[in-house]
């Protein structure tokens, strides 16, 4: 746009001057992308940097963009797509409390105009917590309650109706909802306590929130019935058969209780069957040929072994036990089941 100025004085003399101008009424835009892909920071995304992030119009390449949180400002530069990101430093999230924070972002364009936008963001990192209230009245399952199933029960925090919560006991799991009244509890067979065998136990139970945060809670018991029982010690250190071990030959082992030296075991793997023997203190072993161990597929295998109490006396339960391990070569973590 031009400006055109003119004057004439007294005499009748005339000047003017012109003078070039840009008008630039296009405004920039800001946006936010998700924050931690819900905008909710709960306690395993708060112990790692946070990415923000975002896109933009109008802004040139390189423009400078102001991401303020929790009154600490943070800078990103926009792409030649407009797009832009930056992180914010674990020390930072430490800072933040149980709160909703409003983050926002400002950029100036060129021309002098300027954008700006608002993300809210939730941060929840408090644990739920599990209460499981006391089995069979004394914690101890005698012969008589372990002949009918059982009720394993307790109170959540931190949690809502709905929500899930997962149970194990004996390398079985159990799942249940929470109630309105943050009540929980789940039903446990006769055959399943049976299996357990006598000796301490601890029962595992954890809950997720809908913010994706974890909390567990456990409580000892003891089985006192005179109930035989099996157990799989962790295979090959760690439950995880890697590269290395999946070449060789491989040992499992375990113990027992209430079963006779020289008892039979069958120990099945991937579908095959070893033999194994009760020894005098009630291990047992037995062992894998390298090429059966290179044989397993990737992934999650279970070692099941089944024995006959009592000598095999008619009438006698036949106890058995199983334990997932990761079997295929593969070096990333597993999660094990007992």
């Amino acid at each position: 746009m031009t400006i055109n100025a003119s004057v004439t004085d007294a005499a009748g003399n005339s000047g003017s001057a012109t003078h070039q101008v840009t008008v630039n009424t296009d405004l920039p835009s800001i946006t936010f992308n998700a924050i931690s892909g819900d905008n909710v920071l709960n306690a395993d995304k708060k112990g790692q940097p946070l990415t923000i992030s975002g896109s933009s119009t109008g802004l040139a390449t390189g423009a400078q963009v102001t991401v303020t949180l929790n009154g600490h400002n943070y800078s990103a530069t926009t792409d030649a797509a407009g797009n832009w990101t930056l992180t914010v430093p674990v020390s930072d999230l430490a800072a933040l409390g149980q709160a909703n924070y409003t983050v926002s972002a400002s950029a100036t364009s060129a021309a002098g105009n300027t954008a700006s936008s608002q993300a809210n963001l939730l941060v929840d990192s408090g644990l739920p917590g599990v209460t499981i209230n006391t089995v069979t009245g004394d914690d101890i399952i005698n012969a008589a309650e372990a002949g009918t199933a059982q009720t394993i029960s307790g109170v959540v925090t931190r949690a809502a109706a709905g929500d899930t919560v997962t149970v194990t006991l004996g390398g079985k799991t159990y799942t249940t909802t929470v109630q309105d009244n943050l009540s929980w509890s789940v039903s446990v067979p006769a055959a399943d306590l049976q299996a357990l065998g006598n000796g301490d136990l601890t029962i595992n139970a954890s809950v997720t929130n809908a913010n994706g945060n974890t909390g567990s809670g456990t409580r000892d018991i003891t089985i006192d019935a005179n109930l035989p029982g099996l157990r799989v010690d962790t295979v090959a250190g760690d439950d995880i058969v890697n590269s290395i071990e999946h070449g060789q030959a491989l040992v499992i082992t375990g113990g027992s209780s209430g079963l006779n030296a020289g008892a039979a075991l069958t120990v099945t793997i991937n579908s095959v069957a070893y033999s194994a023997t009760v020894q005098a203190d009630g291990s047992w072993s037995v062992g894998i040929p390298a090429a059966n161990v290179s044989a397993w597929p990737a992934g999650a295998l279970t070692v099941e072994v089944a024995g006959q109490s009592s000598a095999g006396k008619p009438g006698q339960r036949q106890p058995s036990v199983h334990r997932r391990f990761n079997g295929g070569g593969n070096q990333h973590q597993h999660h094990c089941q007992r």
